[in-house]
């Protein structure tokens, strides 16, 4: 989650800066990265699966100490 969210937090300046000099040369799309827009949504959408992925997985570990302390206190 660290390595995505900090790729994303550095892509996303140098995506601005892109974008903002091709838009001062009058939209200049040559001064756009090759699929410049998919590279971005690509970022993003990239932090947001390894967000629900760490939350659906720390779901997973807490409710398997939930179930192993129940089933402990069962034997007892």
């Amino acid at each position: 989650m660290a390595a995505t969210s900090a790729a994303a937090i550095l892509w996303n300046p140098i995506d601005t800066d892109f974008i903002t000099r091709a838009d001062n040369a009058g939209w200049d799309v040559t001064m756009l990265l090759p699929h410049q827009m998919e590279l971005s949504l690509l970022v993003n959408a990239s932090v947001l699966i390894t967000f629900v992925l760490v939350v659906t997985a720390s779901y997973g570990v807490l409710a398997s100490r939930r179930r192993a302390k129940e089933s402990h206190g069962a034997n007892a």
